[in-house]
């Protein structure tokens, strides 16, 4: 995106770090919240509803909010350093256009909805198995303990 803003170097940590660190960390702080939570909490149990709700989110976290990012940090670069031409007129067409001319084509955007999608399900469904394997083997203490503490527990 800051190819098509012309930018080169310009506020390059300015443009780098929500559109990309803070993406990165959203995205792996909400699937902590709203997957790996309930699977733990038991919540989930539906492998098909865990995939979508974890694809689901990586591609909001993955591609939209980066998206979004990038272009609320670029357009005031852009206009700061006089990088790219702005409309003068208050039309919308005229921002549409502007946005069709610095949005990546749509198949590298339909590639990277793709790939986020498969890995936000791939993930939501391992942390499924792996909390499903978790809870089918016991303790192996876990018997003896009882076995030990029978007259507290009654």
């Amino acid at each position: 995106m800051r190819r098509n803003f012309r930018l080169g170097g310009l506020r390059r940590s300015l443009t780098y770090i929500p559109a990309v660190f803070l993406a990165g960390l959203c995205s792996g702080a909400m699937q902590e919240l709203f997957i790996k939570r309930s699977v733990i909490l038991g919540r989930e149990s539906c492998p098909t509803c865990t995939a979508v709700k974890g694809g689901c989110l990586q591609l909001g976290l993955g591609v939209v909010y980066p998206y979004i990012l990038s272009l609320l940090t670029c357009v005031p670069t852009a206009r700061d350093y006089y990088t790219l031409p702005f409309p003068s007129s208050g039309k919308g067409s005229a921002y549409l256009q502007l946005l069709r001319q610095v949005s990546p084509k749509s198949s590298w955007m339909l590639g990277l909805a793709a790939i986020n999608i498969y890995m936000g399900s791939f993930v939501a469904i391992r942390q499924l198995q792996i909390f499903a394997n978790h809870l089918s083997q016991p303790p192996s203490r876990l018997k003896a303990f009882l076995d030990e503490n029978k007259e507290m527990l009654e």
